[in-house]
């Protein structure tokens, strides 16, 4: 066959297989398909006064009664600078917006070791003023696609800390999947955290094996 001929026949299947519906192509999900539930923060948002409502009601009520000295929140502000050039002009702002973000770490560091396999995640985080989302048999475009939570972050850590420790006898389902890191001072230990985006605790419940 011709070899123009033949380059143009095999980028129309390409471009054909690429434009299918997601339905019709073969999924790949190795790690299998999830149930978790999530109970979050969002901080990233390009309307300020949004910001200030998240941080009102119950939640505002929660953070209250958390401290933040200097010495928790300078060191985050200084590692993750650029995540919070849209909080605001002033480094009141950004400061003030670093230390809930502190109070909001150590609220969940609090709530990871209260949830159980027979706990009522849902109502401990309403309880708290937390957002909370539950994803039911969720591949790993679903995992991404929630637009307060998707993170390929936190599809490796559900993969990592969750599914494979789950296969090899070290991890609970119906506990919180604790994050990994050995970048100390960027990242808040064991809870999942994204700087100026958004901290959440990320429940594994169940893990349906890939055929």
């Amino acid at each position: 066959m011709n070899t123009p001929i033949l380059r143009s026949l095999i980028l129309l299947l390409v471009a054909t297989w690429s434009s299918a519906p997601a339905q019709v192509r073969p999924a790949v999900e190795p790690y299998g398909l999830m149930d978790v539930e999530v109970a979050y923060v969002k901080f990233f948002t390009t309307d300020l006064k949004q910001l200030e409502a998240r941080f009102s009601g119950k939640l505002g009520e929660t953070l209250k009664g958390i401290t933040c000295s200097d010495k928790e929140m300078f060191p985050r502000w200084k590692a993750n600078q650029t995540a919070y050039r849209w909080v605001g002009s002033s480094a009141a702002d950004v400061k003030r917006h670093v230390v809930r973000e502190v109070k909001v770490a150590k609220l969940l560091e609090g709530l990871f070791d209260q949830v159980k396999s027979g706990t009522d995640f849902e109502a401990l985080a309403k309880e708290k003023g937390l957002s909370f989302h539950r994803y039911k048999g969720a591949g790993s475009r679903a995992l991404m696609a929630h637009k307060d939570i998707g993170s390929p972050r936190a599809l490796m850590m559900l993969r990592a800390s969750g599914a494979s420790k789950l296969r090899a006898g070290q991890f609970t389902l119906g506990t919180i999947v604790p994050y990994e890191t050995r970048t100390k001072g960027v990242y808040w230990p064991r809870i999942f955290d994204e700087p100026g985006n958004f901290m959440a605790l990320f429940r594994l419940m169940k893990v349906k094996p890939a055929k």
